[in-house]
C-alpha cells in the first residue's frame, strides 16, 4: 500500500507471500520483478532510479556540477545539504548517478 499519493518508493504491485515476496519495478523501461526479502527492490529503486526511502520522492539534484578535463571525465556534484563535493562520474561509473543517490540517502 502506498504511503501517500505520489509515493514513488513503495511498490505498487507485490506478489507472493513470506520469503518469496517480490515487487514489480514500474520505473524500468521493461519492468521486472525483484525480491523484497533481500532488499533487492529497495536498493534498486534508490540506487538506479534515485528515489528517497524517506520522502518517497526523487532525490534533489546537485546544486552545481564540477566537470574535470581529465582523462577519465570525473564529475562531482555539490550537495545542497552538507555543501560537500560528491564524486558522481568516474572512469568506472560513466553517466552513473548511483554514487550521488547513495550520498543523498545518507545525508538528506
Amino acid at each position: 500500500k502506498l504511503r501517500f499519493r505520489g509515493d514513488l518508493y513503495t511498490p505498487a504491485w507485490v506478489r507472493g507471500t513470506g520469503n518469496s515476496r517480490e515487487a514489480w519495478c514500474d520505473k524500468c523501461e521493461e519492468g521486472g520483478w525483484m525480491q523484497l526479502k533481500n532488499s533487492q527492490y529497495w536498493y534498486h529503486v534508490r540506487g538506479t532510479h534515485g528515489i528517497s526511502p524517506t520522502s518517497g520522492l526523487i532525490f534533489l539534484p546537485p546544486l552545481k556540477l564540477k566537470c574535470y578535463a581529465d582523462a577519465v571525465g570525473t564529475t562531482e556534484g555539490l550537495c545542497h545539504h552538507c555543501h560537500k563535493w560528491v564524486q558522481i562520474c568516474t572512469a568506472k561509473r560513466k553517466r552513473d548517478f548511483s554514487g550521488w543517490f547513495k550520498h543523498s540517502a545518507k545525508c538528506h
